[in-house]
């Protein structure tokens, strides 16, 4: 708001002859009768109001708003009706977010003097900023009627109109400002949002050609070019707008993709495939291209162990020439973890959400990563700097609540699952993933206890996803754990490990539930398998050590209850078993 208060002063010292008290006090000040004595006075209030002014300004430059304020109500008190002054007031008292004080003053400037650009501007930019957009508007159109040069107010004028939906409008206002401009890009590249908003396509492949021939980046301009005629069914002037961008950046990841993107779409495999070209030494390619390469190769032969690994190597490479590159990050990352190498992926994932945190869907894979390797700490911790950018991310509180699950901080998971539960969706996927939160808060309720908040939680998931494995293990689990119809209890788990053969915690809760049922061969024999997963954890090592226990093998029973107490030292219940033998 500064940037008109400073200008509507030197208008007010130099252009108003305010550097003249004499004629100030002529001008903004109700003076007496004619004498000697009143001319002096008047003179005298003139210069302090002056001077006040011009120490406010200071302060107000120095952000001490408060101080100016005063300033500036002691010189309105010797010339009330000083625009400057006025002006300086609507200032200060914005910053201070007196929004409907910093109006009234701004009006009254206006006012004072309607021919005053910088005042006209002022009082737009405040009425504005108190929320009501077609005032504000209106203001620039009666400023531009008497200043139709405005450039600023023009282009002020032409954004609220967008913003208002009033998109014919705003391309007028638009086509005004590049006569005044000479054709600026900028103003060409407003236009072309508005062009889309109208579908007016014609108009817009113009702009486009202007755009592509007026930068020395046209590539995405060229992409536009090309969805455009993609939209109207010019397939062949598509296919020729890509392969211009590529012509003109042949390592332009963006065009690649969507060229391969628009081979695939038009049934042409091979020709996407062609777009790697001849083989080539990926020591003569700058990362960019090995990107490009990588990327390219994934999208037409990822399905080919080949394929995949000539892209693992080229990323590989490209990260050593230029090691914090977010995208050859992000890329490697997602490759190691499709191929469940998730010790690898997860370093990758998380320097390259560091790189780039604005993505959340990154701060997800990186969490789960870490997750999937084994490291709950590190899972959560990446999940909860993600949650303080997106705040009630499902996914991210999905993966923090399982985090602190695996690491037995209980009451913290049940807080991020029971946020996670909150949100409302119709969608399938978001449904199951919720029906499985659910099923993770039976096994944290039971665990401290709280049958009838996992019953709860297993109607809710029930009404959700019934077929879900987690939700019919975990269901298992808990009435096992209540010593109640344990016949119910073997088939669900049953049905879960069915559903999930190689998932330890359905493994594990299975041989849990055939214990709790008295069989205590097929009990061991289903933990075995939990452990033989190198997935399981200090519950499942716990369990098979009771169950060794209760078949007199406590040597057995010894060392797979210290298994668990290394995997969870702070179990008090556990170290116990183990000091008591």
């Amino acid at each position: 708001m500064l940037r008109h208060f400073f200008p509507a002063l030197l208008c007010l010292l130099v252009v108003l002859g305010l550097s003249s008290p004499a004629a100030w006090a002529q001008q903004e000040v109700v003076t007496p009768p004619p004498t000697a004595g009143a001319d002096q006075a008047a003179r005298g209030n003139a210069l302090r109001a002056q001077r006040l002014l011009v120490r406010a300004m200071t302060q107000a430059f120095l952000e001490d708003h408060e101080v100016a304020v005063a300033l500036l109500d002691e010189a309105l008190q010797l010339a009330p009706d000083a625009p400057a002054i006025l002006a300086g007031l609507a200032t200060s008292h914005a910053a201070l977010g007196n929004t409907s004080t910093a109006l009234f003053y701004a009006e009254r400037a206006h006012q004072q003097e309607p021919a005053n650009v910088h005042y006209h501007l002022q009082l737009a930019e405040l009425t504005l900023s108190g929320g009501d957009v077609a005032r504000s508007a209106t203001i620039y159109q009666e400023l531009l009627a008497a200043h139709p040069a405005n450039e600023e107010a023009r282009l002020e004028l032409a954004r609220l109109q967008t913003l208002m939906g009033h998109y014919p409008d705003a391309l007028a206002t638009y086509d005004v400002l590049l006569t005044q401009r000479g054709g600026d890009l900028s103003i060409h590249q407003q236009r072309l949002q508005l062009l889309f908003y109208l579908n007016d396509y014609e108009q817009a492949a113009t702009t486009l050609t202007i755009l592509i021939d007026g930068t020395s980046r046209p590539a995405p301009y060229l992409r536009m070019l090309a969805n455009l005629h993609i939209e109207q069914e010019q397939y062949e002037a598509a296919e020729a707008a890509f392969r211009e961008a590529l012509a003109r950046d042949p390592s332009d990841l963006a065009t690649v993709q969507a060229l391969a993107d628009f081979y695939q779409s038009q049934g042409r495999p091979e020709a996407a495939a062609e777009l790697l070209g001849p083989e080539v030494d990926a020591a003569e390619l700058t990362p960019a291209e090995r990107l490009a390469r990588a990327t390219l190769l994934l999208e037409t032969r990822g399905q080919e162990a080949s394929a995949r690994a000539e892209a693992a190597t080229l990323l590989q490479q490209a990260l050593d020439d230029d090691p914090g590159h977010p995208e050859l990050l992000a890329q490697l990352g997602h490759l190691y973890y499709e191929e469940e190498r998730f010790a690898e992926a997860a370093p990758l994932l998380h320097q390259a959400v560091e790189a780039n945190p604005r993505a959340a869907t990154l701060w997800t894979e990186a969490a789960l990563a870490y997750l999937q390797a084994d490291d709950p700490t590190l899972a959560a911790r990446v999940a909860d700097d993600g949650l303080l950018l997106f705040p009630g991310q499902p996914t991210l509180l999905h993966v923090a609540g399982v985090s602190m699950m695996a690491l037995y901080r209980d009451d913290a998971a049940i807080e991020y699952l029971t946020e996670a539960t909150a949100v409302t969706t119709d969608d399938a996927e978001a449904r199951a993933r919720q029906a499985e939160q659910y099923a993770a808060l039976i096994r944290l309720y039971t665990r401290q206890g709280r049958y009838a908040e996992a019953e709860a939680a297993y109607e809710k998931a029930e009404a959700l996803a019934p077929e879900i494995a987690a939700l019919r293990s975990e269901r298992a689990y808990s009435l096992a754990a209540q010593g109640e119809d344990l016949p119910e209890a073997a088939r669900l788990a049953e049905q879960a490990v069915q559903q999930a053969p190689n998932d330890a915690r359905f493994l594990a809760n299975f041989g849990w539930v055939l214990f709790k049922n008295g069989d205590l061969d097929a009990a061991a024999r289903w933990l075995r398998q939990a452990l033989d997963t190198e997935r399981a954890d200090a519950t499942a090592y716990e369990h098979l050590g009771d169950v060794e226990a209760a078949r007199g093998r406590m040597d057995t029973a010894r060392t797979f209850w210290q298994e668990a107490l290394d995997r969870r030292p702070d179990h008090a219940p556990l170290r116990e078993k183990v000091e008591g033998l």
